[in-house]
Parts: C-alpha cells; structure tokens; sequence
C-alpha cells in the first residue's frame, strides 16, 4: 500500500507543477496577444484547456492500458492516471471558478464556461480513447 501512495504522491506532484507552469504560460500568453481583450481579463481559460488535454490524455492513456497491455503494471495508473492526470486536472478549480463568474454577475460566461468545459472535455476524452483505438499501435 505504501507503494502506491508513493506512485500517487510523485505522480500529482509533477501534475500539480505542469499545471501551474502551462497556466502561467497560457496567461502571460493570451494576455500579451490580447491585453485589451475582456474575455480575456474574465474567463478562466487556463483551466478549461488544461482540463481539455487531460481529458483527452486519460482517455488515451487508460485506453492503452486496459486494451492494448492488459497485464500492465498498476503503478503506472497510479502515477500517470491517479496522481499525474488527478492533480493537472481539477474540478474544484472549475467548480470555483464557474461560482466566481456567477458572483460576479458573468452569468453568459458563466454558462458558457459550463457548457464548453463539460462537452469539450467529454468529446476529449472520447478523442483520446478513438486515438489510443484507431492510430496508436
């Protein structure tokens, strides 16, 4: 049991740390092409494009694993899916962030920021198993 906790526990470090540096970098980004731009300034897009990419790589991942190496080693769900995947992608971020725009009387990005991270990562995740199905190996 330890073990595992020791998979879990390096893989969300090292998801928590992608997860700050690609937000940093999607916010410098966005707002030094657009700095003028509200939705900029509004929306939460840094964690609706990382929860997109997580989305599609778990299905990827999990997909390769369960289909293509059936007898793989558990630990590797642990750092990759549990602890990696777990800790760069985050409903608690998504769930503040949607609140926060209610708050603060956004009430179409609020809505739209539902909608997109709901379907957006769902089809992702979808994209993510048809690509570990159909392309890879």
């Amino acid at each position: 049991m330890l073990y595992k906790i020791f998979f879990v526990f390096f893989g969300a470090g090292l998801g928590g740390i992608s997860r700050f540096i690609l937000s940093e970098y999607l916010i410098i980004t966005f707002s030094t092409k657009l700095p003028s731009s509200k939705f900029i300034a509004i929306y939460p897009y840094p964690t609706l494009i990382i929860n997109v990419i997580g989305s599609t790589v778990i299905g990827f991942v999990s997909h390769l694993l369960l289909t293509k190496f059936p007898n793989y080693n558990t630990e590797l769900e642990h750092f990759v899916i549990i602890g990696f995947l777990g800790c760069f992608t985050t409903f608690s971020s998504f769930a503040l962030e949607a609140v926060n725009l209610l708050h603060n009387d956004y009430l179409y990005y609020f809505s739209l920021y539902i909608l997109l991270s709901v379907i957006i990562c769902l089809v992702g995740c979808f994209f993510g198993i048809l690509l570990a199905r159909y392309i890879i190996i």
